[in-house]
């Protein structure tokens, strides 16, 4: 059986996670401070009554800031409810055959092997699979 991931770029890496979990895709979201919260969270989003953390991927894997101020969530469904990722772009939805799990990288910084469960090719490209506990709830 294949897995179904729903593919995203940070800092020009390739990403996925698994489309089980995500519930939708938003486009420059209004976002509001969040006082006291880690670093990596940005703030926080009112989506229609319901406030969700909004987790920039880049800060929590240790990769640079964007450039630009032009951004897309991901809105997925953690272990602990609704969490929204902030991603550079969402790409597409691929399969990836069981058994066709490759190694991580040993290339890949520490900081990103932390927050990832697996890699995969997909069409030439490295995928890796995001590990959301780790990515959203685990301290780094």
């Amino acid at each position: 059986m294949a897995r179904t991931l729903v593919t995203f770029r940070v800092a020009g890496i390739l990403f996925g996670v698994d489309v089980a979990v995500v519930r939708e895709v938003l486009q420059d979201q209004a976002m509001e401070p969040a006082p006291r919260a880690p670093e990596a969270v940005l703030g926080i989003v009112n989506l229609r009554g319901r406030i969700l953390g909004v987790t920039d991927v880049r800060a929590r894997m240790a990769l640079p800031p964007a450039a630009s101020g032009s951004w897309t969530s991901i809105v997925v469904e953690g272990s602990e409810g609704q969490d929204v990722l902030r991603v550079d772009t969402v790409g597409d939805v691929v399969s990836v055959p069981d058994g066709a799990e490759l190694a991580i990288p040993d290339t890949t910084p520490p900081a990103i092997v932390r927050c990832v469960q697996g890699a995969y090719e997909v069409e030439g490209h490295l995928l890796l699979v995001v590990d959301l506990s780790d990515l959203l709830y685990t301290d780094q």
